[in-house]
């Protein structure tokens, strides 16, 4: 909440805000220099408490806004990457929400996705690192474009660990690349989560 604090002391003609998808049921923690605000005391506890805060402040700081999730895939990146996009102005004009340009869906006339093999195919060097070999023994359970909870059931606990028991739909671990589809989120350290291979297709 910094952040938007110090966006309305410089403010910016247009301001655009990045954040994960978490974002859109978030609840609001309490605040109390500001439990005089009807707006604010409405929101603390509440899924998407965070979001409407947010906006309120940027309204009330003279900006109109518009927010979204945004998946990268659809703007010809290849990889899967879903984040909520705030644009805001204070100029008073409508902002507008972001047209695809890509699709996984052939109805809407667009081009297709950009694959995984779209953005590797004809490269001449290549870096990496080496999987430990008690993780690789739980990705050739899986086939290409798996993950974790396409381990058998009684093996889950054990490939996960204590990720197991915690919450989110942890995605990315163990997930297996598809040369057909775009990747999935890509992370700061690859051998943490991801996998693929000659025989990815298997």
């Amino acid at each position: 909440m910094v952040y938007i604090d110090l966006l309305l002391k410089l403010r910016p003609k247009y301001i655009v805000i990045e954040n994960v998808r978490g974002l859109l049921s978030a609840a609001l923690h309490s605040l109390p220099e500001e439990k005089t605000q009807p707006w604010v005391a409405a929101s603390i506890g509440k899924p998407g408490g965070a979001l409407l805060y947010i906006l309120e402040k940027l309204k009330n700081g003279g900006y109109t806004t518009s927010f979204n999730l945004y998946n990268t895939a659809n703007y010809g990146v290849p990889q899967i990457r879903e984040r909520v996009v705030i644009i805001c102005t204070r100029n008073g004009d409508k902002v507008p929400y972001l047209n695809p340009t890509h699709s996984d869906d052939s109805r809407f006339g667009l081009p297709k996705w950009v694959t995984f093999k779209d953005a590797v195919e004809g490269l001449t060097e290549c870096h990496h690192s080496n999987f430990p070999e008690k993780r690789l023994k739980y990705y050739s359970m899986l086939k290409a474009g798996q993950y974790w909870k396409d381990l058998p059931k009684e093996i889950q606990p054990e490939a996960m660990g204590n990720s197991f028991y915690l919450g989110g739909g942890k995605t990315g671990f163990y997930r297996r690349l598809s040369w057909d589809r775009p990747s999935c989120t890509l992370v700061t350290s690859p051998t943490c989560l991801l996998y693929t291979s000659d025989a990815a297709d298997d």
